[in-house]
Formats: structure tokens, sequence, C-alpha cells
């Protein structure tokens, strides 16, 4: 195992060396992004990295995303963040799972569920036509086409939704630990003891889960569930890690007197932190990657950008609230959802505005990651509901 050691903090500092690709984890990130976004938008942050990056979105770009239009909205209340699949665009509405037409909004199917669901950041995923989601009581797996019932476990009560990579779920736990469940059955193929609530999502990569527990990144062998490595970082509560090129990023809290929010990139092979960059700010959003920077929403300093590499800034963009999910990034496009119940499109390289838009009524629940998939955005608003927006053709 290895533990970073702490230095003083600065914009950015360089440890243990620069950022080098790990070929065998990056073809692994490389698959997974791929298969993702073929088919759509399958979980919270797109897929098991957790990027949050679709590269292959071509239809909607920063060269039309100043003409988005609404197309449709849901029912007021229907909210989560969006997971959307072929034809189909999931979320939650009073405590059940509900399907959209990705067409028109209309309801194809509802399923109750016996629990509350933690809506932020992300409490459902899909793969293989189920639909995973987990709750207060469990966690459900249900038919994409149907929404019926394929299994239950009350063993398992998430509290930051499931990350699916290949035919596992993992989840992070109420009960203080981490486990992975058979996507087929429910089956629990083990589980890994924390010494607190899980508040974090989970970026899986080949053979290795990252999570952050315990004021530090943990790094897990996805067959076993036995602690590859762990580094000290702070308190996760509502972020998680993203993965790209064999580098890990995470956002944590610094504990004590004059404590604030750090953005780190850690080796994925061994836990070396590689950089780290000091955020100024609490920070409960993940962080999103794609192939030159790393953006990070806060709560009162809007959205930060950093050279992916040298952790150096890039830019920072004001908006009007605090941002508490991850960012989704398309097209060249960072979008961000803010409290007040707006949606911001910013500009990838510059952080300029280049499209927004409001949803009536501003509650405290926007804080939800859009989908971004098939030339549409999807973001849900909390009690305003699942709005999707295309661009003038």
């Amino acid at each position: 195992m290895s533990r970073s050691r702490w230095l003083p903090v600065g914009a950015a500092l360089f440890l243990f060396g620069s950022l080098t690709t790990g070929s065998a984890s990056a073809a692994t990130l490389a698959s997974h992004d791929e298969e993702a976004s073929a088919r759509g938008w399958t979980q919270f942050q797109l897929s098991a990295a957790k990027t949050g990056w679709n590269r292959d979105e071509e239809r909607l770009t920063r060269h039309n995303v100043a003409s988005l239009r609404q197309r449709w909205a849901s029912p007021p209340g229907l909210s989560g963040s969006p997971v959307v699949v072929g034809e189909r665009v999931i979320g939650e509405l009073g405590g059940a799972l509900v399907a959209l037409s990705t067409r028109d909004g209309r309801m194809l199917w509802t399923r109750p569920l016996g629990g509350d669901v933690a809506i932020p950041p992300g409490a459902l995923a899909s793969g293989d036509g189920l639909v995973v989601v987990t709750t207060s009581t469990g966690t459900d797996a249900v038919r994409l086409r149907s929404g019926a019932l394929v299994w239950h476990t009350g063993d398992v009560a998430g509290s930051r939704g499931p990350t699916i990579a290949g035919d596992t779920v993992y989840v992070g736990s109420y009960d203080h630990h981490v486990y992975a469940l058979s996507l087929r059955t429910g089956r629990v193929k083990w589980s890994t003891a924390t010494t607190d609530e899980v508040h974090s999502t989970i970026a899986v990569s080949g053979r290795t889960a990252y999570v952050g527990a315990d004021n530090e990144l943990l790094a897990l062998d996805t067959a076993t569930g036995a602690v590859r490595w762990h580094t000290a970082i702070g308190s996760v509560h509502g972020g998680g890690p993203s993965l790209r090129d064999g580098t890990v990023y995470i956002a944590a809290d610094l504990q004590g007197e004059g404590s604030s929010g750090q953005l780190y990139a850690v080796r994925a092979s061994s836990g070396a932190v590689v950089w780290r960059a000091n955020l100024g700010d609490d920070v409960h959003a993940a962080p999103s990657v794609d192939g030159t920077n790393v953006y990070i929403g806060l709560i009162d300093n809007g959205v930060f950008a950093f050279d992916a590499r040298t952790g150096q800034p890039r830019w920072n963009r004001t908006v009007d609230g605090e941002v508490w999910a991850a960012a989704s990034i398309a097209g060249g496009v960072v979008y961000v959802t803010v409290d007040t119940s707006q949606v911001v499109g910013l500009d990838a390289r510059t952080g300029a505005i280049r499209w927004s838009a409001s949803a009536d009524p501003r509650d405290f629940a926007t804080q939800t990651a859009p989908a971004v998939t098939g030339g549409r955005l999807y973001v849900g608003f909390g009690s305003a509901g699942i709005h999707a927006y295309a661009p003038r053709h």
C-alpha cells in the first residue's frame, strides 16, 4: 500500500513526477467510454470511468449550442441525474422509477420503489437491458423495456448510486461498506468494510474500483474487494473519482482550521499524488475530465478548469448560484446545473457562457448532472421535472 504525505498547498503542486499514461488502464477506460457513448448516457457521468465526457457527440456542439430550445418537459417532480438509453429517459418521481420517451417525453412505464432515492448525485445506472437503482431500503434492478422487477436486495442500501461495469454493480452503502453485486442476480460478490458511511460515487477501470472513503482515496480489486492502495486526501461527501489516461481525479475537503477544497490528480496504478490544486471553497461535486482539462463546480466560487496534465488553472467562471453536481462535457461545451434551477453551457476552452436556461419553480433541488447524447441535452430540475433540449435545425 502507499500513502501520500501532505505538502504545503499551492495553486497546483507537482508530486512524485509528471503524469504518465498507463496503457492498460487507458485502453480499458477508452473501451468503457466508447461502449457507453454508443448506447447513450447509461449512468452518472456517462460511464463506469466517470469522466462525464461524451467524446462521440457530434450533433450538439459549441457551434450550435446557442440555438438550444426546450423540446419537452416531464411531469413536475420527476428528477434525478437522467439516464438515457435508446429511446428511453429514466428518472425518479415520488418514490417510483419512471421511463419517458426521448422523442416527446411521453410516459412509458412506472415502477414503485420500496424506499427513498438519494437524488444527489445519481442513483441510477443501466446495463445489459436493466436499470439499477439504490434506495434507503435496498437496491433494485428492473427491465429497461418494461420496468418489471428482476431482483431486489435489502442488504445493500446505497448512499450515492450504483456504478455498472461489465457484469458487476458497485455500490457505496450507508452501512460502512463498498459492495460488488452481480448485475444479473443481485448476489453480493464481495464487500469491503470502511469506518464510516460511503458518500462517494465509485469509478471503475479494468481490475480496479476507486472510491473516496475514510478521508482517503481507496483502490479496490474488482475481483475480491481487497485494497490495492490508499491515499490520504480529506473528506469526500457527494462527489467521487473520475478516471482518464491512467490518472484518478478527485476533489475533497481538508479538515480543521482554514479547511478548503482540494483537487487531486493521483496515479491510478500506485496512488501517488501527481499534483494538487487548492480550490479555496467547499466542494460537493465530482470532477469531470476530457482530453485537455479537468472541470469542477464549487459551492460559492463557480466552475473551474485545470490543465489535466499539470494542474495549472485554465479558467474560472462565476455562475448565479451553487454547483453541487458534476459537469457533463460534449462537443466542446461544459454543462453544469446550478441550485437556482438553471443549466449553463460553458465553452470548454475559455469558460465563456455559450447558453443557459432556467426552470420554475426555482428550488434547491437542482443537484443533478445533465445527460448529453444523440444531439439532445437532458436536465433534471427537481420540482420542475426533467427537461429535454435540442438545437434548431
